[in-house]
């Protein structure tokens, strides 16, 4: 299973030999904005969060609604008892693209690490407390996408050596040079 991903991955995100001339004017695509080298470690914070710019899973979780926002982490909202979801918290976690939860253990991506974190003390953690611990990481166990989230669109190729892409914006452009 683990094989069948990475060959899913590496096929999904093909190269052209020669750039397709494109009209500015009238083709649109894909760009990485923001980068990470995958040494970042996850954070919890409770004020300040970011806005969801691309968000990709959502999950309700007791008396909360997750969010993954692509790249920048997990967004936690209250949805018991007010008439619309209230933001209580946020994972900040770079190069993230996917998370579970089960059992009370947070598991997520981040680069090509796996981290599972003991989530039974959010409510803690909200208030301020120190209730969200990590169990265990797991190093080079999943591939990362070097692909925006999108089907069928342009996008350039990244620079691998820059990290790992954890934003991508739309732009127009003047060759297509990757297609996913």
């Amino acid at each position: 299973m683990k094989y069948s991903l990475l060959i899913f991955l590496f096929l999904a995100s093909c190269k052209f030999e020669e750039p397709i001339a494109l009209n500015k004017s009238k083709y649109f695509g894909y760009v990485a904005t923001d980068y990470d080298k995958g040494n970042s470690f996850p954070e919890f914070i409770t004020k300040n969060f970011p806005k969801i710019e691309i968000p990709l899973n959502t999950l309700t979780y007791k008396d909360y609604l997750f969010v993954q926002d692509y790249g920048k982490g997990i967004h936690v909202f209250q949805i018991q008892g007010s008439s619309s979801p209230v933001q209580v918290g946020f994972f900040r976690i770079p190069a993230s693209t996917d998370f579970s939860i089960k059992n009370e253990i947070l598991t997520f991506n981040s680069a090509r690490k796996l981290f599972f974190m003991n989530i039974e003390g959010l409510n803690t953690a909200i208030l301020g407390g120190t209730g969200i611990k990590l169990i265990k990481t797991e190093i080079d166990l999943i591939a990362y996408p070097n692909y925006p989230p999108f089907k069928n669109k342009a996008f350039v190729c990244i620079d691998s050596t820059a990290g790992f892409v954890t934003g991508w914006k739309k732009d127009s452009l003047t060759k297509i040079e990757c297609f996913r």
